[in-house]
């Protein structure tokens, strides 16, 4: 995992947490992305009770490119 980017956090009320993110990645096969996103979910579930995430994972997306 290259970075995390894009972050939105917002709680729905005392018991709903939502976190949203952009997760950029090197030469990842998107089958490898499950487990690095189960691994998000678990540290967001268990360190701050964040209960649904929407990850977008990318490569290269976000750099700037050439035209030609």
């Amino acid at each position: 995992m290259k970075n995390i980017h894009h972050v939105h956090l917002w709680k729905m009320n005392d018991s709903d947490i939502h976190f949203e993110a952009h997760i950029d990645v090197d030469d990842v096969p998107v089958s490898h992305t499950a487990e690095i996103r189960g691994a998000i979910e678990r540290c967001l579930h268990d360190t701050y009770d964040v209960n649904h995430t929407t990850l977008q994972f990318e490569c290269d997306s976000c750099r700037t490119k050439d035209l030609v």
